[in-house]
């Protein structure tokens, strides 16, 4: 019973990932990854604590069994691992607020949302132990950014490029540009201001691959650039536009 108990607890303790989907997944995804993982190990040390568990592992340690120590070692981490995940979850709780209007919000208005966001984002890195590692931050902004580019995806309507009102295509597509290049430039300036204020934080700063946080914003921005493009070559070309609706227009008068 005790090996197939370790089996099992092994499973949930090293479970301590939540970059799983990271190209796809956004912050929301974070809270409740940590809200879960909280849940999970309190429920495990309450049925650990149980009068029927402790008859068994005392019997085992009667018997002097190979088996126990392995056991108690797992029960250890638990009780640390559900400290850290509630502490992770106290923090990142302090972001909800943010995150679900960058989930909800019209993607126009997502902007506005990033400086108050970023800003309690570096709070949490300079009071949480989990996230002033580097990987872990780097994880966090990189699911601020898929968030961003799954909002635009949506917002922009790729097929009226192609067979509608193209001024539409290309004016959203201007924005998804814009908001992606306001994100890169707040987390430039607040790098910027960690390191002119190293002291404040015992030296620390962040020590990120900007391409790790940036790569698919930057080829999503890329794309944009160059659907773009399409929609002045079919404006020129075609002759398609918003009073075409879709329809190829007159051939100019020269």
């Amino acid at each position: 019973i005790v090996i197939h108990w370790t089996s099992q607890i092994k499973e949930v303790v090293n479970n301590n990932d939540s970059s799983a989907d990271v190209e796809t997944s956004g912050p929301l995804e974070e809270i409740e990854f940590w809200k879960g993982r909280a849940k999970d190990l309190l429920g495990l040390q309450e049925q650990l604590g149980q009068p029927n568990v402790q008859k068994i592992v005392n019997a085992l340690e009667h018997s002097k069994s190979n088996y126990i120590a392995p056991f108690r070692l797992l029960t250890e981490q638990i009780v640390t691992k559900a400290a850290q995940a509630n502490d992770n979850l106290k923090y990142l709780e302090s972001i909800r607020g943010q995150c679900t209007d960058l989930h909800t919000i019209e993607a126009p208005q997502i902007a506005s949302v990033l400086p108050q966001l970023i800003n309690r984002i570096r709070l949490i890195w300079s009071f949480s132990n989990f996230y002033q590692d580097n990987e872990a931050m780097t994880g966090l902004l990189r699911k601020i950014s898929n968030e961003i580019i799954q909002r635009f995806r949506a917002y922009i309507p790729v097929n009226e490029i192609l067979d509608g009102n193209v001024e539409l295509a290309i004016s959203r597509l201007e924005e998804a540009i814009d908001c992606g290049a306001q994100w890169k430039s707040l987390y430039h300036k607040t790098l910027h201001n960690i390191n002119r204020q190293k002291g404040r934080y015992g030296g620390l700063t962040w020590n990120i691959e900007v391409a790790s946080v940036f790569a698919q914003m930057d080829a999503f921005v890329q794309r944009c650039k160059d659907l773009i493009e399409v929609g002045e070559s079919q404006m020129h070309f075609v002759r398609k536009s918003a009073a075409t609706e879709g329809q190829p227009g007159p051939i100019p008068v020269f």
